[in-house]
């Protein structure tokens, strides 16, 4: 997937001030509304999203003094140390790797609690290079659809016992890209070509378990195991109330709330057979 980067939209806005601004070239990884709204684009162009001018970026560093010396040249928002203001638009910037600690959290001096990262290596790895400026020193990515899709469910996981449930439709948003690929239908035809021909063949089902599997390859399966049994049947039932009420229903697709439950049965059983801990895909 060909993936240029639109310089008047937030992402753009922001990236284009960045690259002016830091004195060292970074490798960035976008997240959140900006990369559902770049695979949207991609994938269901007429597809209205709710919109968002707030920015988040990803990127590895080593320690806190590295990720202090990297952004000393933007403008602080509040009292957060993640969180800037660049060319007018809030931007957080989440770092990853070496300084996490342990691996797959990380705690800024500032906060009294851990921050989880624990999927951004593995989507931050998987992810597709944007297409910018020839020019500019900086690079950014956006996720795959299995690395979005596994970014959700993290969140859903941390966020959703706290009462917030945004991520339930970005979430459904990329089942339904997935489901209506073509690539999709090609894989199941190739890999589980005697499910496409059974009568009961169900292509919504067999591709949430498609995914499971593609999410649970991606991380691994020690995180893999456990986001699957931290997703549990009374978290994928809330998601699925949320994914077939009247404001999400048609962005994803999943109908009502019985059957919008039954996906998420299924991509949960892909996220189990992915680390060889489920039954064979099944239509």
């Amino acid at each position: 997937m060909n993936v240029a980067l639109d310089l008047t939209t937030p992402l753009g806005v922001v990236l284009a001030e960045m690259d002016a601004v830091l004195e060292h070239p970074v490798d960035l990884l976008a997240i959140g509304a900006e990369a559902r709204d770049i695979l949207a684009s991609q994938l269901s162009p007429d597809l209205r999203l709710v919109a968002t001018t707030d920015v988040d970026l990803v990127l590895a560093v080593d320690d806190w003094r590295q990720y202090a010396d990297t952004f000393a040249g933007l403008t602080p928002f509040g009292p957060r140390g993640m969180m800037f203001t660049v060319a007018g638009v809030r931007v957080d910037i989440i770092p990853f790797g070496p300084v996490e600690d342990p691996p797959g959290s990380i705690r800024p001096p500032w906060m009294n609690e851990p921050f989880s990262v624990g999927a951004l290596r593995p989507v931050f790895d998987t992810a597709t290079p944007m297409t910018l400026p020839e020019a500019w020193r900086l690079t950014c990515r956006v996720p795959t659809v299995a690395g979005f899709a596994a970014l959700k469910l993290h969140a859903w996981l941390e966020r959703s016992a706290l009462g917030e449930t945004k991520d339930a439709g970005d979430f459904g948003v990329a089942l339904a890209w997935f489901v209506s690929d073509a690539t999709t239908m090609e894989r199941l035809a190739l890999q589980h070509s005697h499910l496409v021909r059974a009568p009961e063949f169900d292509l919504h089902a067999a591709a949430g378990h498609l995914l499971g599997r593609d999410i649970a390859e991606l991380l691994g399966p020690g995180l893999a195991t456990e986001l699957h049994t931290r997703w549990s049947h009374d978290s994928r039932a809330h998601m699925a109330r949320l994914l077939s009420s009247r404001g999400l229903r048609g962005a994803t697709g999943v109908g009502n709330e019985s059957y919008a439950g039954a996906l998420l049965t299924r991509v949960a059983e892909g996220l189990s057979d992915g680390t060889g801990g489920g039954a064979t895909l099944t239509s």
